[in-house]
């Protein structure tokens, strides 16, 4: 399995797993069903901007390598 580390996920305050899955997808270049693995490392709120809250993740995706015969 490849693993990968996605990290400063930028997220709205009332966003989904779903949303987060996509975005990571996205980030490296798979469709969101493709990723076996999926942890959410570290989860952190950047309120800089008191009108736009976001909450920024770091999360590990985990691909299925097919084998070679």
């Amino acid at each position: 399995m490849n693993l990968y580390r996605v990290q400063n996920i930028n997220c709205p305050l009332d966003h989904d797993e779903h949303y987060l899955r996509g975005r990571v997808a996205r980030e490296i270049g798979v469709k969101p069903p493709t990723m076996a693995e999926f942890r959410v490392e570290r989860r952190s709120i950047d309120a800089r901007d008191k009108r736009d809250i976001r909450i920024v993740y770091t999360v590990l995706a985990g691909l299925e390598t097919t084998s070679r015969s």
